[in-house]
């Protein structure tokens, strides 16, 4: 099974070209625009990897990080 990421940035332009070059190595790949929509999709599927900007608008991305460490904890 290929290695699943997830990139979370608001810049489409950036999500599309780290998408291409992930995907031409062979990694299964999802992504979002904002941090609140990484949660929900990391709920549903988890991701071996997360790419998460840092200057995502709206939930901060310390805080996203933060809820994803406890979800992941929560799977544990």
């Amino acid at each position: 099974m290929s290695p699943r990421v997830l990139i979370v940035d608001d810049e489409k332009n950036i999500r599309r070209m780290l998408s291409i070059v992930l995907e031409s190595e062979g990694y299964l790949v999802r992504d979002v625009g904002s941090a609140e929509d990484a949660l929900s999709m990391l709920a549903d599927s988890p991701a071996d990897l997360v790419l998460l900007d840092v200057g995502l608008p709206g939930m901060g991305s310390l805080e996203a990080l933060k809820q994803m460490k406890e979800g992941a904890r929560d799977v544990a």
